[in-house]
C-alpha cells in the first residue's frame, strides 16, 4: 500500500469515528467498510460487524412468510448495497416463500462486505449439513461463489475444515479449494499507529458491545443449564425487554400461561411467534422441520429433525437443551453428545438395542416416550426400559407377543403400534411395514386386546402411512380400558392425509368409519375426537348409521 493509500485509509477511519459521534450510522458504516476493503484487516471486519449489528434498522413488514418474502425482495432491490440494510436482510431465515438461490443473487449487491462473508460461511456450513434436500447442490455452489467474492481472509480456517469433509463431492471440493487459494493470495495491510489512533473511538464502542453480548450469552446459557427452572428464563426475559428485544415479552407471556395448562395463547403471543419463530429457533432452524415446532415457556420445546448428519458445532449447540420432544431421523452423534438431558419424548427411529445401550451409559435418562422397530427377530426384551409409553413400527406379531410378556414392558402405561389399513373400494394394498406384518386392523386389535398386560391402560394405533410420529396421518385410534379391564373404549382422531385429497367428504367419511366396522362387536364406547379437515357432520352421519342397531354402544360425537 502506498503512502497516499495509507493516508486515505486513515481518513476513512477518522470519518467513520466522526460519523459515529454525530449519530450518522449510514456514513459510519460506509466509511468503515471502505477502510476494510482497502486493508482487509481482521480487526476492522470484527468492529464493522459489531457496530452494524447494534445499529437499529427498520424491521421487515408482514407477519406471514409470503408478506415478509415480498418485503425482503423490495428491500434488497431498493437498498442496492447500503450496509445498514444488510443485517436485517441476513437475519431473515430461509423459508419456502423466499428461495435461497434468489436470496443469494440479490445479496450479491453488497459485495464485498465482511458481514456478508461471515453470514455466507455460516450458511455454507448449514447447507452442507442438510445437503440431501432438493436443490442443495446449487445452493451450496452459489453460496461458495458469493463467499469468494467477499475476499475475506478471516474465513480461511473454516473453509479449509469444510474442504476436508470426505462426504463432499469432487466438484464442491474443487470449488472450495479454489476459494481457499484465492483467499490465501489476498494481501493484508496492517494498521499503523495513525490508523489505530483514528480507529480508537470505534474500538471503544466495540468493546462495550462485546461486553453486552457476553451478558446476553451468559443469561442464555443459564437457561440452557437449567431448562426446567423458570427463574433463569424470567431474568433473561427482563434483560431482553430492557434492551428492546420483543422476545422478552414473548417469554413472559408464555411463562404466565404455563401455570394455566388449558389457557389458549393470546393474540399477541401468536403474532409474536408467527413473526419471529424462525429467528427464535436459532441454529436449529436449519435442521428442524417448520412443521411441528412447539414453543413452551419462550423456547423451542419440540420439533422434527430433518438432517441425517450434523457437524460438531450444531451438535454442541445449547438450543437442544430446552427440547422436550424430538422426532425424525435423529443422528446417533447427537444422542451421544448433544444436550438432550431433559428430553422426554424421542420418536427418532433408534434401534431398540441401541436405545438400551444408550440408557445403560447414562444418556437419555429422562426419556419417557420412545419409538422403535420390531421387525428384527433377534431383538431381546430382557432389560426394563423404564418408559411410560412405547411406540413400535414394523411390529411383527411374533415380536409383539414377545415384547408384551417381557421385562421391557414393566411399568409401561401406553403401547402404540402402526397398522396397515385396508383400502376400501380398491384391489391394491400399500405396504409400508415389514411384508410379514398383518394388514388387518381387526387382527392386530384382537391380538393386542387379548395379550396386552393389564398394567398397560391405553393402546394407540396409527395409520402406517404416518412418517413422523408427532404428525400422524389418517386415522389414529386411542383405546382405553373399561371398568372390566377390556380395551373397548376408543377415541377416533383424524389427521390430514394427502392420499385422500381427491375423495369427497362423504367418501372420506365412509372409508374412515368403515375401518371401525369389524370392531363394533367389541366396543362399548366410540368418541369422535379431532377431525382435522374432515367433515364432522358427514362422519357423525356415518357413525350413526353404523351403530344404529347397537343400543349398548355409547356414541360420543362431541
Amino acid at each position: 500500500m502506498s503512502a497516499e493509500q495509507r493516508r486515505a485509509l486513515v481518513r476513512s477511519l477518522a470519518s467513520a469515528a466522526t460519523a459515529m459521534t454525530r449519530a450518522e450510522p449510514r456514513e459510519m458504516a460506509e466509511q468503515l467498510r471502505r477502510a476494510w476493503r482497502d486493508s482487509k484487516d481482521p480487526s476492522l471486519a470484527g468492529i464493522y460487524e459489531l457496530l452494524l449489528s447494534a445499529t437499529p434498522s427498520e424491521a421487515l413488514e408482514g407477519d406471514d412468510p409470503s408478506e415478509r418474502a415480498r418485503a425482503w425482495r423490495e428491500r434488497a432491490m431498493r437498498a442496492r448495497g447500503e450496509p445498514l440494510e444488510l443485517p436485517v436482510l441476513l437475519a431473515e431465515p430461509s423459508h419456502p416463500d423466499l428461495p435461497e438461490i434468489e436470496r443469494l443473487q440479490l445479496l450479491g449487491r453488497w459485495t464485498p462486505d465482511p458481514l456478508l462473508a461471515g453470514a455466507m460461511v455460516e450458511r455454507l456450513r448449514l447447507a452442507l449439513v442438510t445437503r440431501e434436500r432438493v436443490g442443495a447442490a446449487q445452493i451450496i455452489a452459489d453460496t461458495i461463489r458469493l463467499l469468494a467474492a467477499q475476499r475475506d481472509p478471516r474465513q480461511l480456517d473454516t473453509l479449509e475444515l469444510l474442504a476436508r469433509d470426505a462426504r463432499l463431492s469432487s466438484d464442491l471440493t474443487r470449488q472450495l479449494q479454489a476459494v481457499i487459494a484465492g483467499l490465501r493470495s489476498v494481501s493484508l495491510t496492517p494498521l499503523d499507529a495513525s490508523a489505530r489512533a483514528a480507529l480508537a473511538p470505534l474500538e471503544q464502542r466495540a468493546r462495550a458491545l462485546r461486553s453486552e453480548q457476553a451478558v446476553r450469552a451468559a443469561l442464555l446459557e443459564a437457561v440452557h443449564a437449567d431448562p426446567d427452572a423458570d427463574e433463569p428464563r424470567l431474568v433473561y426475559a427482563d434483560w431482553l425487554t430492557s434492551h428492546g428485544d420483543p422476545r422478552g415479552e414473548f417469554i413472559t407471556l408464555q411463562l404466565e400461561r404455563s401455570g394455566r395448562p388449558m389457557a389458549a395463547p393470546s393474540a399477541r403471543e401468536r403474532a409474536l411467534l408467527r413473526r419471529h419463530e424462525a429467528e427464535w429457533t436459532g441454529v436449529l432452524h436449519s435442521v428442524l422441520s417448520p412443521e411441528g415446532r412447539v414453543f413452551e415457556r419462550g423456547f423451542i420445546a419440540a420439533g422434527s429433525i430433518e438432517a441425517s448428519r450434523l457437524d460438531r458445532d450444531l451438535i454442541r449447540a445449547g438450543s437442544w437443551a430446552t427440547l422436550r420432544g424430538l422426532d425424525g431421523h435423529v443422528p446417533i452423534q447427537l444422542v451421544f453428545s448433544g444436550r438432550l438431558d431433559r428430553l422426554r419424548t424421542l420418536y427418532g427411529f433408534l434401534s431398540f438395542e441401541r436405545f438400551v445401550q444408550i440408557r445403560a451409559s447414562g444418556r437419555l435418562e429422562a426419556v419417557e416416550d420412545y419409538e422403535c422397530s420390531l421387525a428384527d427377530y433377534n431383538v431381546r426384551f430382557d432389560t426394563p426400559l423404564g418408559l411410560r409409553s412405547l411406540l413400535v413400527r414394523q411390529a411383527l406379531d411374533e415380536r409383539l407377543r414377545a415384547l408384551l410378556g417381557s421385562p421391557a414392558c414393566a411399568g409401561l402405561e401406553q403401547l402404540g403400534v402402526y397398522y396397515e389399513p385396508e383400502r376400501i373400494g380398491s384391489a391394491s394394498r400399500r405396504w409400508t411395514g415389514d411384508h410379514r406384518e398383518r394388514a388387518s386392523l381387526r387382527a392386530r386389535y384382537q391380538l393386542l386386546s387379548v395379550e396386552l398386560p393389564p398394567h398397560i391402560q391405553r393402546l394407540r394405533m396409527l395409520d402406517a402411512e404416518t412418517s413422523r410420529a408427532s404428525r400422524p396421518l389418517g386415522c389414529e385410534l386411542n383405546f382405553e380400558r373399561d371398568a372390566d379391564g377390556r380395551l373397548s373404549r376408543v377415541r377416533l382422531d383424524l389427521h390430514p392425509k394427502p392420499s385422500e385429497a381427491h375423495l369427497s367428504d362423504h367418501a372420506r367419511a365412509r372409508e374412515v368409519v368403515g375401518m371401525l366396522e369389524p370392531l363394533l362387536g367389541q366396543l362399548t364406547r366410540v368418541t369422535l375426537g379431532d377431525v382435522g379437515d374432515y367433515d364432522r357432520d358427514a362422519l357423525a352421519e356415518q357413525l350413526r348409521a353404523w351403530t344404529h342397531d347397537r343400543p349398548d354402544l355409547e356414541l360420543v360425537l362431541g
